[in-house]
């Protein structure tokens, strides 16, 4: 998973929810938002280019790699709650 839209793919492939609003930057589900990094200029920061922003409802931005976030969202990960319909 190397951009939004796979990971957008990948959520409605899995459970089949589509996205309140998709810009191809930021991924928004009802209390829950996806960013990719962008790439650092700076040589020495070049471990920056594989990040996500994630913005829950009530809590402080979190940054996830992306084998993390790869986690994090599968069915038996931390985030589904927050994007998946009650």
């Amino acid at each position: 998973m190397n951009t939004v839209e796979e990971l957008k793919d990948y959520i409605k492939e899995t459970f089949s929810i589509e996205p309140t609003e998709f810009d191809g930057t930021v991924l928004k589900y009802h209390s829950i938002e996806f960013e990719r990094s962008k790439a650092s200029a700076l040589t020495s920061n070049k471990s920056t280019a594989d990040m996500w922003s994630v913005r829950r409802s009530g809590h402080s931005v979190d940054f996830f790699r992306t084998e993390e976030l790869e986690n994090a969202v599968s069915k038996r990960g931390s985030l589904p709650y927050y994007f998946v319909p009650r």
